[in-house]
């Protein structure tokens, strides 16, 4: 899509998560664990980074995963 326009992923495009931080939270404790979350995560397909932000609780998501690992991202609007 041309820049400044919105496309949705119909099938799984795969990223790969180089960090998670919970925007939730104040910036000294962003890194932990809460209940009360809106993880904010950076991803990359190998060439290029992008953002996502999780609107209500993926149980398989929290601030500790590692980096490197793997998600597959269908079905979403991308800005």
């Amino acid at each position: 899509a041309p820049k400044g326009e919105s496309f949705t992923f119909e099938d799984c495009a795969v990223f790969q998560i180089q960090s998670v931080a919970n925007i939730a939270m104040p910036v000294d404790s962003q890194f932990a664990d809460s209940s009360n979350r809106m993880l904010k995560l950076e991803m990359t397909d190998g060439a290029h980074t992008c953002y996502a932000i999780e609107y209500s609780p993926i149980p398989a998501l929290s601030v500790s995963l590692q980096k490197g690992y793997k998600v597959c991202v269908r079905n979403v609007r991308v800005v």
